[in-house]
C-alpha cells in the first residue's frame, strides 16, 4: 500500500475513501467531508 498525503488530517475528521480495482491492484483516494483530498494517488496490491 502506498499513497501521498496532500493535506493534513486531524482527529475527529470524517473521511471518505474511494477505491477502484484493476485486477489484482487497487487505487484509492481519501477526502475530508468538505471534499478536500487528503490522500491522493493511493495504490494497493490485493492478495487472495
Amino acid at each position: 500500500m502506498a499513497g501521498r498525503f496532500s493535506r493534513p488530517v486531524w482527529p475527529g475528521d470524517t473521511l471518505t475513501i474511494s477505491i477502484w480495482t484493476y485486477g489484482p491492484n487497487a487505487r484509492f483516494q481519501t477526502k475530508r467531508q468538505d471534499g478536500t483530498v487528503v490522500i491522493d494517488r493511493g495504490t494497493a496490491s490485493i492478495r487472495s
